[in-house]
């Protein structure tokens, strides 16, 4: 075998997909949903404060402490509770999703960035927003619940859309180009992670608002919906970047720890194998008996011992 076709046997063996994929899947499933659950309370307590305050219902402090209270009395009350159940099937499934498309990816060499954006913004605006119907209905102004107007899944679904890239697609790339300043990729990553999905909330909290607002008020005038959009701002957003952090900032790095460590567990580890260093081979036999070979001249006698010769030959 040539020394060529050992490199190209050797890279593609080293190429080859590492460990099962079934189980980085369930690894991945582990991992997004153990991340989730620990989230959880934290997101469902202000998610209710938010809905509430947004009803009139409570003001976001009062509905917090309240929700907290319940939280440490009867911990096991809450767990069985819908909110808890609601919210932990957004972030476990996102995660999940998240997961699966990055072991997709890195087990079969693929780029699927773009899939991956669609699809974790798929799945992330459609559990939200079955999510913030339930949490409308559960903590909402309407006594009854009733059906989501369009214009409330309109709002909850540009808001998911423009989250999504914010939260999953573009922390990386900023990471990578931040990287080149502070020379360390793995903290450049952590800190757009956890900044990007914070400064999202100046603009996404009041559209946030505006779904609540076309449920509890059907009828209200755009200027009243603008209004409402705008309701303690400043508390909103700070309520929202608290609620954020811990999900998409928190809760994302310790998703990907968790992850990298199970798969540390469950793929085998990836052996590169490099080709070895072919020696020069020997010219052939043929060519050796062909080569001309250089025979040395006879070495000139010394002039000594030409004179010698000759005065000997004069006296014969």
């Amino acid at each position: 075998m040539s020394r060529y076709a050992r490199a190209f046997s050797a890279e593609a063996e080293s190429n080859k997909p590492q460990g099962s994929f079934l189980k980085k899947a369930l690894a991945d499933a582990v991992s997004a949903y153990t991340a989730g659950a620990m989230c959880t309370p934290f997101i469902a307590t202000l998610d209710r404060a938010v809905t509430e305050n947004a009803s009139g219902r409570n003001t976001i402090y009062g509905s917090a402490t309240s929700s907290f209270r319940e939280i440490l009395k009867s911990p096991l009350t809450f767990l069985k509770a819908p909110a808890f159940r609601w919210v932990l099937f957004v972030y476990g499934t996102t995660y999940c999703t998240n997961n699966l498309f990055d072991t997709y990816s890195s087990h079969f060499r693929r780029d699927v960035a773009m899939e991956k954006w669609l699809g974790a913004s798929a799945i992330n605006s459609t559990a939200s927003m079955l999510k913030d119907r339930a949490f409308a209905a559960l903590f909402g102004a309407t006594a009854v619940p009733g059906t989501v107007p369009l214009g409330s899944y309109l709002a909850w679904g540009s808001r998911d859309l423009m989250s999504m890239a914010f939260f999953v697609s573009l922390p990386p790339l900023v990471g990578h180009e931040l990287a080149k300043h502070t020379g360390n990729e793995r903290l450049s990553y952590y800190a757009a992670q956890f900044m990007m999905p914070l400064l999202l909330q100046f603009v996404t909290s009041p559209i946030h608002l505006l779904g609540f607002d076309f449920y509890n008020n059907r009828n209200a005038s755009v200027r009243a919906r603008v209004g409402s959009m705008f309701k303690d701002y400043r508390n909103n957003v700070a309520t929202r970047m608290l609620r954020m952090m811990v999900p998409w900032s928190i809760g994302s790095i310790g998703n990907k720890e968790l992850r990298t460590a199970l798969h540390g567990v469950v793929e085998p580890a990836t052996l590169l194998v490099k080709p070895a260093a072919v020696a020069p081979a020997a010219a052939p036999a043929a060519a050796v008996a062909a080569a001309p070979v250089a025979v040395p001249a006879a070495s000139p006698a010394p002039a000594a011992e030409t004179t010698v010769a000759a005065a000997a030959a004069e006296t014969k």
